[in-house]
């Protein structure tokens, strides 16, 4: 099967050639096109695609704002920036609004097909877990544990489900307590391993620190994470940051 895809762009020689770009992949299938925002809104409602390219700067209504509209209407569809404007300068809200990959029309075009597919292909493969919201209350990190273990028993080794709870309980720890936040843990496993993000709507930026300050207590929780993880993180958003950590299954 191919994937039933939308193209959103102002100019008509950039469609012109992802269309045909994704014609001559083979695995891609051109189901409409729009010019600006409030078409694609539009045309992602009546046709639900499995894929959205989405340029950036296009009149009446651009990307970055009908981001979340097409997340709203169609939320299994899968939407990828395409656009000018460097990846440093629009990646991080365009992932803020939704999408699940930005492409720089500067970059290789006769590849785009190509590592679109890829791109696709591998959330394909993400089977997402877990996503519970915790209240702002010293047990919570207790119930995630108890929730992440509930859904891992059958998928994790014991040592390295303790891993993983212990790591988990650390960040609730530090978005109940330190941020005085509720925390959202969610969990999936993707390619590369079992990742598990924790959100909360506290300020700052945390770091791996050390000594006995109450800081330095959320200091030690990193440095937790980061030398039991194979990887790890921080992203930010309007509404927080989001503390993620990934362990190898």
């Amino acid at each position: 099967m191919t994937l039933r895809t939308v193209l959103v762009d102002d100019v008509e020689e950039m469609r012109a050639l992802s269309r045909s770009l994704l014609a001559r992949d083979g695995r891609f299938t051109v189901i409409g096109e729009a010019v600006n925002g409030i078409e694609a809104i539009t045309l992602v409602a009546q046709l639900r695609p499995d894929v959205v390219i989405l340029d950036i700067d296009m009149p009446l209504l651009g990307g970055i704002e009908t981001l979340p509209r097409l997340r709203e209407i169609s939320p299994e569809t899968k939407i990828v920036m395409h656009s000018a404007y460097p990846a440093e300068e629009m990646e991080r809200p365009s992932f803020e609004g939704g999408a699940i990959g930005y492409f720089e029309k500067s970059a290789d075009a006769l590849s785009f097909a190509s590592r679109l597919h890829a791109l696709v292909a591998v959330l394909d493969t993400v089977q997402h877990i877990l996503d519970t919201t915790y209240a702002s209350d010293l047990l919570s990190p207790r119930a995630a544990r108890r929730d992440l273990r509930t859904a891992l028993a059958q998928r994790l080794e014991p040592d390295a489900l303790a891993t993983v709870e212990l790591l988990t309980a650390e960040l609730v720890t530090n978005a109940v307590q330190h941020a005085r936040s509720t925390a959202q843990v969610t969990a999936a496993v993707t390619p590369r391993g079992l990742r598990v993000a924790v959100t909360d709507a506290g300020p700052g930026i945390p770091s791996v620190q050390s000594g006995t300050s109450a800081e330095a207590e959320r200091g030690r929780g990193l440095a937790l994470v980061e030398s039991l993880s194979s990887a790890w993180g921080v992203e930010h958003s309007p509404a927080g940051k989001a503390v993620w950590f990934e362990v190898a299954l």
